[in-house]
């Protein structure tokens, strides 16, 4: 109903994102946080949402060149508990180190309680 009222919400189409994720739908998932970047372009949410999706899609390569753009675009801010937990999914599933995915899951975790 959200989208309905206000189609040009990038809010409200992140969150569409999220839930097409949360049902494994990670393709419907790209296209919604896709949509939701171009209506926000300084709204990171989608950014990372995309990043996640392309993950589960197993397209590591293209996923790690985006969170590397991300990286340089919000280098000002720092690091977030998303870039870092995407970033340890990352280091797991393309690089196989553990011991350094762990590391940035640790990060990322401390980073979100704070």
């Amino acid at each position: 109903m959200a989208i309905v009222l206000q189609p040009e919400n990038a809010m409200y189409l992140a969150e569409v994102g999220f839930q097409k994720c949360l049902k494994g739908e990670y393709d419907a998932a790209y296209q919604a946080y896709q949509k939701a970047a171009q209506y926000d372009e300084t709204f990171l949410s989608p950014l990372y949402g995309m990043i996640y999706c392309r993950i589960k899609q197993e397209q590591y390569e293209d996923a790690a060149q985006q969170l590397e753009f991300l990286l340089e675009i919000s280098e000002s801010q720092g690091k977030s508990s998303e870039h870092c937990f995407l970033e340890g999914q990352l280091e797991w599933r393309l690089r196989g180190n553990k011991t350094e995915a762990i590391k940035l899951l640790d990060t990322a975790l401390n980073l979100h309680i704070q």
